[in-house]
């Protein structure tokens, strides 16, 4: 209950932060909400999963908050610098983050069929993999108390 409950509330921020930001850097850009929405659910879920599985071994705040920043960070990043130009060759394929950019991506570009395969699989791929991680870890570390 208490993740879900974390999951919800931080998802809500980042869909209405997502669409400011994008209607101030895109104003009068024609573009398609649905991929904007559906990337930023996914970029929340994924990086909250990811960050609250990480937390759950913590015993306090401050002792997660230089690792878990520069994880998150990473995961955030990595996407942005191929953006940018910068090529990550196949490393590309195995970010958690990138699934979920292709689909902000979409929401102002056209995607091929390989990407949008790649975009949704890869999405449903990363979800489920932080949400069994984040699951074993809350078992192990707060449910249980202690490591499994």
């Amino acid at each position: 209950a208490y993740l879900f409950s974390k999951l919800l509330t931080l998802l809500g921020f980042t869909i209405v932060e997502a669409l400011i930001f994008h209607a101030i850097g895109f104003w009068g850009a024609p573009f398609d909400p649905a991929p904007l929405i559906v990337g930023t659910v996914a970029l929340g879920l994924t990086n909250t999963l990811i960050g609250m599985g990480m937390v759950a071994s913590q015993d306090s705040v401050l002792s997660f908050l230089i690792p878990g920043g520069l994880i998150v960070g990473l995961l955030q990043t990595l996407p942005v610098i191929e953006v940018v130009g910068l090529n990550l060759g196949p490393l590309h394929w195995v970010i958690p983050a990138e699934p979920a950019f292709m689909l902000l991506r979409a929401s102002t570009t056209s995607l091929s069929t390989g990407e949008w395969a790649f975009a949704i699989g890869g999405t449903i791929f990363w979800l489920v993999a932080a949400g069994a991680w984040t699951l074993r870890r809350f078992a192990a570390h707060i449910a249980l108390g202690g490591d499994r």
